[in-house]
């Protein structure tokens, strides 16, 4: 009679315990298995050991399908997150391609050109404007590379560009430019590339190779 006195005292402690000191269960298996010892500590006055392992089934299979649900889960979101991946670099990829496009053929200010008109020529090409510095420089960058360099004067009027192809050659460059222009008028070696020259009246033309392709370069003369 002692021994089932002191058992159920320490089933109301257990029971007491359960209900208020733990924390909720984080999974249905967590919480099946608590029911479970529950229930043993209520059957301890008359165990039965084949309902316990009923009970300890039941739990498992919860558990094994939580781990199955969550695998799935885990290979559901690996795919959605390479294929996030995938559509993110297809993006950069075409972007990269077009931006590229753009460096190959850049449109550029003409002589006379307003610095507004740069500007949104150079938005136009989806690119990074810099506004005149000091001494009325400002500069076009697409994806980094400058596409053109050019000087305003006072009065905000382009007075000097050069144009920067990304991937030209230079005798392909220097043939349709003398198509228009005729004979180079001038070569030079600077900084150890050939520099070609035309002047025509007040305009001065200049081609050269530069690390990435060919730099074009159209400024006005002060005289002939």
């Amino acid at each position: 009679m002692r021994n089932d006195s002191l058992k159920f005292l320490l089933l109301s402690a257990w029971l007491a315990g359960s209900s208020g000191g733990c924390a909720p269960a984080k999974t249905p298996s967590e919480a099946c298995r608590r029911q479970a010892a529950a229930n043993r500590m209520g059957r301890s006055f008359a165990p039965d050991p084949r309902l316990d392992a009923i009970e300890n089934i039941r739990c498992d299979e919860m558990e094994r399908e939580e781990r199955r649900e969550a695998r799935e889960d885990a290979r559901e979101k690996a795919v959605a997150e390479a294929k996030a991946s995938a559509r993110a670099d297809a993006m950069n990829a075409a972007l990269d391609a077009k931006l590229a496009e753009i460096r190959a053929a850049p449109k550029v200010p003409e002589l006379g050109a307003t610095v507004a008109e740069a500007k949104i020529m150079c938005t136009q090409q989806r690119g990074a404007f810099s506004a005149p510095d000091d001494n009325g420089i400002y500069a076009c960058r697409v994806g980094g590379p400058a596409i053109f360099i050019c000087a305003a004067d006072y009065d905000g009027l382009t007075t000097r560009c050069d144009g920067f192809f990304e991937g030209s050659d230079i005798a392909e460059s220097r043939a349709r430019i003398e198509r228009d222009l005729g004979p180079a008028d001038q070569q030079s070696i600077e900084g150890g590339v050939r520099v070609a020259s035309w002047k025509r009246g007040r305009i001065l033309v200049r081609a050269m190779m530069y690390d990435r392709g060919v730099r074009l370069s159209v400024a006005k003369i002060s005289s002939e």
